[in-house]
């Protein structure tokens, strides 16, 4: 179970190369695009809160960040597998 979990975050959310032709640094940004998104949300999250918080404090604070946002990415692409895709009119 742990190694199909493994797996799955692997493919899924950590190298997803799917959809492109591209090499090299390209095809780099591509496959982690959505770990570059959670990044993106954590860090927007760490700007606004980064004013009331003290420095020591915000190390939990942005490793707290960068797991939410990820498991937030994690939820959206999962139920973006399990909902039949729509082909259009």
């Amino acid at each position: 179970m742990h190694r199909r979990f493994a797996r799955w975050v692997f493919r899924n959310l950590l190298w997803d190369a799917a959809g492109t032709s591209r090499q090299g640094f390209a095809r780099a940004l591509w496959a982690t695009r959505k770990l570059i998104l959670a990044a993106l949300i954590s860090a927007t999250l760490d700007w606004a809160e980064w004013t009331h918080h003290h420095p020591p404090d915000m190390g939990f604070i942005v490793v707290a960040h960068f797991v939410i946002a990820v498991a937030v990415v994690a939820i959206v692409v999962y139920a973006r597998q399990l909902l039949p895709h729509s082909t259009g009119p």
